[in-house]
């Protein structure tokens, strides 16, 4: 009698990202002032996180350039 063996093997990869474009400010900003910042994040598995700081405060997620203003300004 022939016994048989199964299995597997389960595999994680993680890639870094492949490309990294920020865009939206060049120089310094001056307080008050709007400003819309971008990041995309290309060939990253898995999908990056991208979280952006204001100094050492985190900004929370947002989908209007007035909602990150709020964040920024503290109101």
């Amino acid at each position: 009698m022939s016994m048989s063996t199964f299995g597997y093997i389960l595999s994680s990869v993680e890639v870094r990202p492949n490309r990294i474009e920020l865009s939206g400010v060049g120089e310094h900003v001056i307080q008050g002032n709007r400003v819309v910042l971008q990041c995309v994040v290309r060939g990253a598995r898995p999908a990056a996180n991208v979280t952006w700081y204001n100094g050492t405060v985190q900004l929370q997620e947002s989908s209007s350039a007035e909602s990150l203003q709020d964040a920024v300004s503290g109101n």
